[in-house]
């Protein structure tokens, strides 16, 4: 099953510049799920909207008598607004709130 949104996707993630196997870090999905997704996949709406969390986009139904208007200002606008740029991810990415967890065990131990 090809529609119009799998392409839609498939084009917004191209734009940005992602690679299929970066779709893990930004969505959660695996490379071969969502390739297979792409190509034609019946998708569940969770997995949906976590694609599209990732592609730093938003999902909405919007009625056809404002398709135009809306096209038209999509048109005029910059949709590509960054280029996605992989980075290593470090511990300070992580929760910081015990940085160094020997105190604690210190602490312990003295006791």
């Amino acid at each position: 099953m090809r529609t119009k949104l799998l392409r839609e996707i498939k084009e917004r993630r191209e734009k940005l510049g992602i690679k299929t196997s970066a779709m893990l870090l930004l969505a959660g999905i695996k490379r071969q799920q969502y390739e297979k997704i792409e190509k034609s996949g019946n998708p569940s709406l969770r997995t949906l909207d976590k694609i599209v969390e990732g592609l730093d986009a938003e999902m909405m139904l919007i009625p056809k008598e404002h398709l135009a208007a809306v096209r038209t200002l999509l048109s005029t606008t910059s949709s590509v607004p960054f280029k996605y740029e992989p980075r290593k991810i470090t511990l300070e990415d992580f929760d910081t709130e015990v940085t160094d967890p020997w105190p604690l065990i210190e602490d312990v131990k003295n006791q």
